[in-house]
């Protein structure tokens, strides 16, 4: 058997040991814990379904626009979305509640598997800041989101620099994409 089979093999029965740990863990919470965690994670719900990204020209680089879907599912103690970009997949993020109940944790995982690091998101109001920090705990990069209303975000980027000062390395607006009916049916056209 080739060494590469072997070693993903592992890491899968890795992660479905992990997994009964967790699920085993989650069952002592006891189902009150459960259920105020679930509430807290629906608010997450916002990001499910498609959008126009338009990234605003920045540091030479030309604007762009993009089409980004969320394929987004909340159990008991986790709220996760498929990231698809231009149709292609490209994350899966993975929410969990943190010990402050308007901020969650969440783990990147890639198409390849590889888990990029830990972000810690943060709720106030319409202003929601995902943030990272490198393995000292020092911040590194943030995003921040504005929600105009539950179709329309405000995104801002920023990148620490060795001295912690933060730089704007991108910003710009993320409009929803709903379907448009057409007769009997619905379009393909899509509008934000």
């Amino acid at each position: 058997m080739p060494q590469d089979t072997l070693r993903r093999r592992r890491a899968i029965y890795g992660c479905v040991a992990s997994l009964g740990l967790c699920i085993a863990g989650q069952r002592a919470v006891g189902e009150a814990a459960s259920d105020t965690l679930s509430n807290t994670l629906a608010l997450l719900t916002v990001y499910d379904g498609s959008w126009l990204v338009n990234q605003a020209a920045n540091a030479g680089a030309p604007s762009r626009t993009d089409h980004l879907t969320n394929h987004c599912h909340m159990v008991t103690a986790f709220y996760t979305c498929e990231q698809v970009l231009n149709d292609k997949a490209v994350a899966l993020l993975v929410f969990v509640g943190a010990a402050d109940k308007n901020q969650y944790y969440s783990v990147v995982v890639l198409p390849d598997g590889q888990v990029k690091g830990r972000s810690l998101l943060t709720l106030d109001g319409s202003h929601w800041t995902f943030a990272q920090e490198d393995a000292a705990g020092k911040p590194t990069f943030r995003v921040e989101n504005f929600f105009k209303d539950q179709d329309h975000i405000h995104f801002e980027q920023y990148q620490a620099d060795a001295n912690g000062a933060w730089t704007k390395v991108a910003e710009g607006e993320e409009a929803r994409v709903r379907l448009v009916h057409v007769g009997r049916g619905l379009s393909n056209r899509r509008r934000p």
